[in-house]
């Protein structure tokens, strides 16, 4: 007898985080995890907390969706296919049927250090807020 795995009931900040290594990629292997804290932010003008990304990362893992690499981690070609024109956020949504977010819902917490541990999740942050301030210096100077 073979046993079926079911997929998990997916919250909204999953389409977010999957939208962000899904589009991070650039069919490169794998994505560091600064990059998928910049492009989550650049896609929803927010910086993603760490609790949602290791909540959010075991859940995609677990769907398939996502694979853990030596530098970070890589979509799968079923979370790929779900690259289309429009907001990538809410497409990727419907796809997975992640739940919506409302106002007032908590933020979600976790002690787990699985995928994210608190250090990794601190030099990621640093990471893009460097890299960030680099972009915008040279964009400056460009004008």
């Amino acid at each position: 007898m073979t046993a079926t795995r079911v997929p998990p009931d997916f919250e909204w900040y999953d389409a977010w985080i999957l939208a962000a290594v899904v589009y991070a990629s650039d069919e490169s292997e794998s994505v560091p995890l600064w990059r998928v804290v910049a492009v989550a932010d650049g896609l929803n003008k927010a910086i993603v907390s760490r609790d949602e990304l290791e909540l959010a990362f075991g859940r995609l893992i677990q769907a398939g969706y996502v694979r853990v690499v030596p530098d970070g981690f890589a979509p799968t070609a079923p979370a790929v296919a779900f690259r289309a024109p429009g907001p990538p956020v809410e497409h990727i949504a419907r796809a997975i049927g992640a739940k919506s977010w409302f106002p007032g819902v908590p933020m979600p917490r976790t002690p787990d250090e699985t995928y994210v541990s608190k250090d990794a999740y601190r030099k990621a942050v640093k990471k893009y807020g460097k890299e960030f301030r680099k972009m915008y210096r040279a964009e400056r100077e460009k004008d």
